[in-house]
């Protein structure tokens, strides 16, 4: 079953992505010391292997010679006694943080973010400009493939592979997003398109209603409205002006200025007949 994707929806798969590919790539799970000794060991070991593999080589080779002299004048820079024992139990300690770091921050999020893709993936696709990508970027990275893939690395301490992990889930974070950004614009598009269709929609609506039948007038509010009616756009008459206009009228209608504003005028208002001030009466058009 399919839901409709939406705006918010789409922020909050952009949201778990970002949590999930900050989480994943956490490296700060020991104290800075502890840090800095295991960095020093790892080093020494890297160095004292590439000794060793030079050594196994051709050294009258030049590329070999240059390898061989690099790492031992590296080696000599490393102040740090090195500790087998030692070396070893930082490596237990930094996989054990890391693979409890994997299950209680990472693990979490990606429930989240399956939970809330269940339901529109269809729409997903519809919607994306490379769903095929998309799928990959996402179901491949943060649901599935390289979080797993990262979690044997850290159990095996396979140092290069976890930074490979690490450039890969990066990537795919920026891609995911920038996709799913252009997924957003195009839903907000077609959101505001529809809704000035459904307002164009409208106005033809209120064109097409019959208009309100204005009720007949009073004789005396005829005859104040025609008098109304004949004048120039930029003319307005004064209540005085009518009342004298219509005891010159024949036959003469006698009107006070009290019946003309309490019951003549408010009769007239339906028919656009409105008041400025300093002006007088006018039918507003």
């Amino acid at each position: 079953m399919s839901a409709k994707l939406t705006t918010q929806g789409t922020d909050h798969i952009i949201g778990l992505i970002q949590q999930i590919s900050k989480a994943a790539t956490k490296t700060d799970f020991l104290p800075p010391k502890e840090k800095k000794l295991l960095d020093d060991y790892r080093s020494f070991e890297d160095y004292t292997n590439d000794i060793a593999t030079a050594k196994k080589l051709d050294k009258s080779n030049k590329a070999v010679a240059k390898l061989l002299k690099s790492a031992k004048a590296q080696l000599k820079q490393i102040k740090t006694p090195y500790d087998q024992n030692e070396s070893k139990r930082l490596k237990r300690k930094l996989s054990d943080e890391k693979i409890k770091h994997l299950n209680c921050a990472v693990q979490p999020l990606q429930k989240k973010l399956d939970l809330l893709l269940a339901p529109l993936w269809t729409e997903l696709n519809k919607s994306s400009f490379q769903p095929r990508n998309l799928q990959k970027w996402i179901w491949g990275t943060f649901l599935s493939g390289n979080i797993m893939s990262l979690e044997n690395n850290i159990i095996y301490d396979n140092q290069a592979m976890i930074i490979a992990e690490f450039t890969k889930i990066g990537h795919d974070a920026r891609q995911a997003i920038r996709e799913l950004e252009r997924i957003r614009a195009k839903i907000e598009y077609e959101n505001k398109k529809s809704a000035d269709t459904e307002q164009q929609s409208g106005k033809a609506g209120d064109k097409n209603k019959p208009k309100k039948k204005l009720k007949p007038l009073s004789a005396n509010a005829a005859a104040v409205y025609e008098l109304l009616k004949d004048l120039p756009e930029h003319r307005a008459m004064k209540g005085g002006e009518i009342l004298k206009a219509l005891e010159n009228q024949k036959p003469h209608k006698f009107i006070d200025q009290s019946t003309l504003t309490k019951n003549i005028i408010p009769e007239l208002r339906p028919y656009g007949v409105t008041n400025k001030r300093g002006a007088g009466y006018y039918i507003r058009k």
